[in-house]
Order: C-alpha cells, then sequence, then structure tokens
C-alpha cells in the first residue's frame, strides 16, 4: 500500500507540474515578450564578432535581427560587456533556428542542474526528488527567461557552481566557473563585492586567480576576434547609454518621480544596498559561509541592482530551493501560508505576462522575493531557538 500511495503522489506531483507548465507557455505564446526575443540580439553580436565586425553598432545589428525577421526600427543591442560576447559568438556558428533549439537546450540542463545542485547544496538529498522540480516549473522567472532566450542561467549556473565548488575547497575552479556571472556585472553586484572582500581576507587567492583567468581568456578571445571591441564597447555607451530611460528598478522609480534625465537617481538604490553590505559584512566577515550568506546578498543585490528586469531573477532558484526544503521540514501552518504567498507571487506574474504588461508592472517582485526569505529566516530562527530551549 505504501508503494502504491508513494507511486500515485509522484503522478499526482508530475501531472500537476506539466499543467502549470502548460498554463506558464501557453500565457507567454499569448504575449508580446515572444516579439522581442533576446535570442536575437546574441545571434545578431557573435555573428557580428565572428566576421571581425562591430557588434555593438546599432546598425549593423538591426540590419541582422531583421534578417532573423524581427520587426521594428529599434535594435535589440547588447550591452554586456565584451567578455560576455565569447558566450556569444559560438551562437553564430550553426544556422539561427537551430542555434535557438542549442541556446534553450543548453539552458534548459543549465537551470536543470542549478536546481539539482542547490537541492543537494542544501541539504535537501534524496527527499523531495521530485518535488524540486514541480517548485521550479512555478518559478515564473525561470521559464521566461528560457522562453525570450535570455542569458540568465548561465549567471544561475555559474553561482550554483561556485557555491558547490566552495564547499569542496575547488577554489580556483570556483573562480573559473563563476566568472560567466559577469556577463551582467551590476545585477549582483553584491556578491562580487563580497567574493572580493571574502577572497581578501581569508586570502582565498586561488578564487581571484580563476576568476582572473577566466576573465583574461574570454576578453583575449572576444578582442582577437574584434581588436577593437572594448573601444567600440565604449562607444556604445557613450552613444546610446542603457540608462537613458528609466528601468524598472527601485531606481528608476526614483527617475520616474524626480525627472527621468536624473540618471544618478538610478544608481541611490545600490549605494544604499552597498551601505548595508558593510554592516552586514562586519556582522558575518568571522564566520562567514557562502551557504548561510549568499541568499540574502543574492535578493538585496537584485532589490537594489541599477538595472535589472524581471526575469533575470532566474538566478534566486538557489534561494528558491533552500526555503523549500526548510517549508517541507518544517510543515504546519506558517510553512503553508509561505508556500501560498510564493504561488500567488507567480500566479500574479503570470497573469500579468500573459495580459501583456511590462516593465514597472514587475517591480515587485523581487522586494517580495526579499520579504518571504526574511520570514522564512526569522521562522527558522525561531524554530532552532525553540529545538535549543528543548534540549
Amino acid at each position: 500500500m505504501g508503494v502504491n500511495a508513494n507511486n500515485k503522489r509522484r503522478w499526482a506531483l508530475l501531472g500537476i507540474a506539466l499543467i502549470i507548465l502548460g498554463w506558464e507557455i501557453a500565457s507567454l505564446a499569448r504575449s508580446p515578450l515572444l516579439q522581442t526575443n533576446d535570442f536575437v540580439q546574441y545571434w545578431s553580436a557573435g555573428k557580428l564578432l565572428l566576421l571581425g565586425d562591430n557588434p555593438y553598432s546599432p546598425g549593423r545589428v538591426l540590419e541582422l535581427e531583421r534578417s532573423l525577421g524581427r520587426p521594428g526600427d529599434i535594435p535589440l543591442l547588447p550591452f554586456s560587456p565584451p567578455w560576455a560576447l565569447t558566450f556569444m559568438a559560438p551562437l553564430a556558428l550553426f544556422e539561427p533556428h537551430f542555434s535557438r533549439l542549442l541556446w534553450l537546450l543548453a539552458h534548459l540542463a543549465m537551470v536543470a542542474g542549478s536546481i539539482e545542485w542547490s537541492w543537494r547544496f542544501y541539504g535537501g538529498g534524496e527527499s523531495g526528488r521530485r518535488i524540486k522540480w514541480l517548485i521550479g516549473a512555478a518559478f515564473a522567472p525561470a521559464l521566461t527567461v528560457l522562453i525570450i532566450g535570455q542569458i540568465g542561467p548561465l549567471i544561475l549556473f555559474a553561482v550554483a557552481a561556485f557555491l558547490l565548488l566552495e564547499t569542496r575547497r575547488q577554489y580556483f575552479l570556483a573562480g573559473i566557473l563563476v566568472m560567466p556571472a559577469a556577463v551582467k556585472p551590476q545585477l549582483l553586484f553584491l556578491f562580487w563585492i563580497a567574493l572580493l572582500f571574502w577572497s581578501l581576507k581569508q586570502r582565498r587567492w586561488s578564487v581571484l586567480a580563476g576568476i582572473a583567468v577566466a576573465w583574461l581568456f574570454c576578453s583575449l578571445v572576444a578582442a582577437a576576434l574584434d581588436p577593437a571591441v572594448f573601444s567600440q564597447y565604449l562607444s556604445l555607451w557613450r552613444s546610446q547609454g542603457v540608462l537613458k530611460q528609466p528601468y524598472p528598478v527601485l531606481g528608476g522609480v526614483l527617475r520616474l518621480v524626480f525627472g527621468a534625465e536624473r540618471q544618478w537617481l538610478q544608481f541611490v538604490p545600490s549605494i544604499a544596498g552597498f551601505a548595508w553590505f558593510l554592516f552586514y559584512w562586519r556582522a558575518h566577515r568571522d564566520h562567514w559561509q557562502w551557504r548561510e550568506q549568499a541568499p540574502l546578498l543574492l535578493l538585496v543585490s537584485l532589490v537594489t541592482t541599477p538595472y535589472g528586469w524581471f526575469f533575470d531573477q532566474v538566478v534566486l532558484l538557489p534561494v528558491v530551493m533552500k526555503c523549500a526544503i526548510w517549508l517541507l521540514r518544517s510543515g504546519g501552518a506558517a510553512a503553508v501560508q509561505i508556500a501560498g504567498a510564493f504561488v500567488a507571487v507567480n500566479v500574479v506574474a503570470l497573469v500579468f505576462i500573459a495580459l501583456g504588461l511590462t516593465t514597472f508592472w514587475y517591480l515587485w517582485i523581487a522586494p517580495a522575493w526579499l520579504v518571504l526569505y526574511l520570514i522564512v529566516q526569522r521562522a527558522s530562527a525561531r524554530v532552532s531557538l525553540a529545538s535549543a530551549v528543548l534540549v
């Protein structure tokens, strides 16, 4: 009876996961997000780099994107730094449609691997092996980033790999594999600052060496294909400017309120985030554990970043796995309420996507994840304290 009951439960969970995935895909298919599939900018930039042409040229990028069927007169420009182009160039080695399939499969593998690693990293073990996939399927940023072809899964994979390898004391390899997270350096800026502080304090020179080697390799590859790529990148920033318009983060709200032309307001939350980090580092530097400190660093980085989007929140999957493991083990009414809030946030996000709502409609989601994590953290501390008293 026990075996049959377990099998039924597994099939039920699988069925629920498939229903969620089907609904999410159907919602996204009806949204305008598919009209701005970011894969086209990566393939176009990679193609121009392989040709030795300017991958940051609005005119050249637009020309290639139109050849891929993208409508409109505004190009999707790759504002990522030159070393990020090394990850885009291989895409242009293949025909666009086949390359898009490879890109999707690679991202699926990176998301799945990150979920598995994060689950084991936070002690999930063999328990809940199937429910973690249900949770991953229910996390709206994960499916969104896969559908629109954004590069977020690479950043997620880099962070998950670092966390896993750091615990195994494979520091040089951890540094090499975390470097791809720098394709969007502003996104997890507090993570990078903490990594530097920690490496210097603990004298983990091999971590810094690994990052430097990987960064130098990727930069040299891009420069070898296009010797002027760094100057072209600087020219893009001077001529186009990624901050010409407010973006859907807290700094963007400040610009909407006090004047969009005041670009410096975009960085005010980041300065506040850095100030928070200095206090946080001072409190935890002598007993720093990435297992415990990484989730809050990722969350505060995303809440205070000067430039980011809803789908970038796929990097929070390790945080989601950590919270899910605690909720499954603790049980009780509080766990059910927190899980319900997690589902509600995702459902609202998917409804927004299905309705075609964009940009600032999603501003509240990153702070919502932060609040939910703090609630879980506080509940976990209470349970630990109660257990200690009983003992």
